[in-house]
């Protein structure tokens, strides 16, 4: 696609103050992406140039927690690594959808199950700040049954992995689970765990989960 410059214009939530972006040019843009350079002036007064991946859709993710201290993880090949990853259920929706509504349905098209509980985690987590500005919502998931409402997408050859919670922190302990997003929710999540933050009912499935 061809660059286009805005001239003055701010990346998407320019909300940094002591910065000064002079111009801006878009490089590469695509359904998901925008790609765009920045000439602008540090806080210090110095002349910056600044690549930024704008997304156009929210991340979210959840940890699907069964009363048996079980969860799930999704697994799948990585084109942007080139390596297979083990990640929580996971994926984006549009900007003005209300995130719940996108986990649900990632829950449904990634592990086919629906929630009759929703824990929210946190709502406005940065995955890579230094060149995105992509931001994610996190949840835990209780009540599940069974549910197909939603067709994985056509790219995704997804497996389903149904293990003890506490295996899956372990995994992240040991450097097997690399996703960002997935780090953070297993990891907040085990530690409201073992500060006593969680609600009883998900506090007993955690207890459950432990290996």
């Amino acid at each position: 696609m061809a660059s286009s410059k805005d001239k003055q214009s701010k990346p998407p939530h320019y909300a940094l103050s002591g910065w000064k972006i002079k111009s801006s040019q878009t490089k590469y843009e695509n359904a998901w992406i925008r790609m765009g350079e920045y000439k602008a002036v540090a806080p210090t007064g110095v002349d910056a140039t600044y690549g930024l991946v704008s997304f156009k859709n929210l991340a979210v993710g959840m940890l699907a927690l069964e009363a048996d201290g079980s969860t799930y993880l999704v697994g799948q090949h990585r084109f942007a690594l080139g390596q297979y990853s083990w990640e929580v259920p996971e994926g984006g929706g549009p900007m003005n959808e209300d995130p719940i509504l996108t986990a649900k349905r990632e829950l449904s098209e990634e592990i086919h199950m629906q929630a009759r509980e929703w824990m929210t985690l946190f709502t406005n987590m940065h995955l890579s700040n230094s060149v995105t500005d992509e931001r994610a919502f996190g949840y835990i998931a209780t009540g599940l049954s069974p549910c197909h409402a939603h067709a994985a997408d056509d790219v995704e050859a997804l497996q389903i992995w149904r293990l003890p919670v506490g295996q899956a922190v372990q995994m992240v302990v040991k450097g097997q689970i690399t996703d960002a997003l997935s780090l953070a929710i297993l990891l907040k999540a085990d530690h409201l765990w073992r500060t006593g933050q969680l609600p009883e009912n998900i506090a007993d499935a955690f207890a459950a989960g432990q290996i």
